[in-house]
């Protein structure tokens, strides 16, 4: 079995024997497990590191922003009707998601979790909106 292992901010393919799953008890931390987030690793790829400045980690929050409201509300608009006409479908729990994945990039941002998904939340409303694009023409 080949797999996939990142040490030192290398990635590389190794073969394995073996793969092991740990197990963790309620209320602990993931202490053994230190995932990196797809943009770093995206970064690593490509051998760069973006340069921080006073008020760089504001930049995922503004393009967020943006793409949220310029294309997560289509889909919010769309659930709105569903729930009016008492149907929820994909456009309310896509919309769901949405909402979630702002709200905690936005309690992120401020510190009051210690994370956020705003790559994440770009990346699924830019693919949903291709998917809705690539659709219409069957419509």
């Amino acid at each position: 079995m080949i797999i996939i292992a990142v040490a030192q901010g290398a990635a590389k393919l190794v073969d394995a024997k073996s793969v092991e799953f740990k197990e963790t008890p309620a209320h602990s931390t993931f202490d053994w497990h230190n995932d990196p987030t797809p943009q770093y690793v995206i970064q690593d790829w490509l051998g760069y590191t973006a340069q921080t400045f006073p008020g760089s980690k504001f930049i995922p929050p503004i393009l967020g922003m943006f793409v949220f409201v310029y294309g997560g509300l289509v889909f919010i608009r769309g659930a709105r009707g569903e729930l009016a006409r008492h149907e929820p479908g994909m456009m309310t729990l896509f919309s769901l998601g949405i909402m979630a994945a702002l709200g905690t990039s936005v309690a992120g941002t401020f510190g009051v979790f210690d994370i956020d998904v705003w790559w994440e939340l770009t990346s699924l409303i830019t693919i949903m909106l291709l998917g809705h694009w690539l659709e219409m023409p069957a419509i």
